[in-house]
């Protein structure tokens, strides 16, 4: 008597195994770097906000307290945290009734240097690295964020030109 024949499956090769392995690896390689470019973006998109809106704010403290800007005091700009008078004291009671700004009671933190720190600089805009958050210029009353080393000042200002394709070297 003769045994019934049994189909054999076939399974992958290793050539077919390999390719499907390379097409993830490839796949996985794009994604990952478009994430990280992604994390970049957005940190500083949210810079230039805080950069932007910190400006704002120091206007219209600057305008409700009839030209005078905020100063620098413990590696902050109180006044810019808490209630103050005309005379910018800052204070609690009826007469302390321009502020907060800042909503949250805190400086924002600068992403590039993990500092929200404010130092006050003498020559706007600043020439190199101040080692802090923000840099501050009070005759103007106009504040930027610091930068790290090696990291152009204007990247941080300007807005990186791309075809969303390609990750900008800011």
């Amino acid at each position: 008597s003769s045994r019934p024949r049994t189909r054999q499956c076939a399974g992958f090769t290793l050539v077919e195994v390999l390719v499907v392995v390379l097409i993830v690896a490839i796949v996985s390689a794009v994604v990952i770097v478009q994430l990280q470019y992604n994390s970049r973006h957005a940190e500083l998109t949210t810079l230039r906000y805080n950069e932007a809106t910190l400006n704002q704010l120091i206007s219209v403290y600057k305008n409700d307290h009839f030209g005078l800007v905020p100063e620098v005091k413990d590696d902050t700009l109180p006044q810019l945290l808490a209630a103050t008078d005309a005379a910018g004291n800052i204070g609690d009671g009826p007469q302390f009734r321009f502020g907060p700004y800042v909503i949250d009671g805190e400086m924002p933190v600068n992403f590039r240097t993990r500092s929200s720190r404010v130092a006050e600089i003498a020559v706007y805009p600043p020439a190199g690295y101040q080692g802090g958050g923000w840099l501050y210029h009070r005759p103007s009353g106009r504040i930027v964020a610091d930068h790290k080393p090696g990291n152009a000042f204007k990247a941080l200002v300007e807005v990186p030109r791309s075809d969303g394709l390609t990750p900008s070297k800011d």
